[in-house]
């Protein structure tokens, strides 16, 4: 393997390079993206999963929600943990605005109908799982089908 050398007298030129900390900051820190929200909500939940963590993690899946109102994981996930809180109303809620925002979302069926099963709604689970299937079905983009969010045990 042969090594370059170079003599004391040659010269290394490098380019200016300057750290735009401010910049840096923005792209970890941006409170206007869902994403910041979806991780701080995140790193509460696993801290513990307790009814006050949920109730944490809350708080800031609503704030990404106002702003970015059509985030649809941040709708999920704070309906999500509603249903865990047996805050059956409010998770109802939730699925309804994703439905708003995307119809066919077979996570946001799939979340309603363990909701209503919990609530003791068979004939409106059933419905809604019916829905859920037809979807599949006829599915016309990836997020319609797009794997259950839903871990087996929440089921």
């Amino acid at each position: 393997m042969c090594m370059a050398t170079m003599s004391e007298t040659t010269p290394i030129k490098l380019p200016k390079f300057k750290l735009n900390q401010e910049e840096m900051k923005h792209n970890y820190q941006d409170m206007n993206d869902p994403n910041f929200w979806l991780q701080q909500a995140i790193k509460k939940e696993i801290e513990g999963h307790s009814a006050t963590k949920l109730e944490d993690a809350n708080v800031f899946y609503r704030q990404g929600i106002r702003i970015t109102p059509d985030a649809l994981i941040l709708m999920f996930n704070l309906a999500r943990n509603s249903l865990k809180l047996c805050k059956y109303e409010q998770a109802l809620k939730w699925w309804d605005y994703a439905l708003m925002i995307h119809p066919r979302w077979v996570n946001a069926l799939t979340g309603m109908a363990i909701t209503y099963l919990q609530m003791g709604y068979y004939v409106k689970a059933n419905d809604v799982i019916s829905a859920a299937k037809d979807n599949i079905k006829g599915a016309k983009s990836d997020i319609d089908t797009y794997p259950c969010l839903f871990k087996p045990d929440e089921i």
